[in-house]
């Protein structure tokens, strides 16, 4: 199960956007097949795991240096 969990994190860490949309396919399909959640409930899940998500995503795309010149180089 350790192994299992730290899988999952890695992939976490690794592909946010992927994982966030396989959360919102996975949401949609079980409301679609009877799943009893109403549209403001599969939106509030949706948007708190986006939220979470994006924070994960920042510290991939986010410069950590500091702004080079091209023109110059500095």
């Amino acid at each position: 199960m350790g192994q299992f969990l730290s899988g999952l994190w890695d992939r976490i860490t690794n592909e946010p956007v992927m994982v966030i949309g396989v959360l919102q396919a996975g949401i949609a399909l079980g409301a679609a097949f009877g799943l009893h959640l109403d549209a403001g409930q599969i939106a509030a899940i949706e948007t708190f795991a986006a939220a979470i998500l994006s924070v994960i995503v920042r510290q991939r795309v986010s410069p950590i240096g500091g702004v080079v010149d091209v023109e110059d180089g500095s």
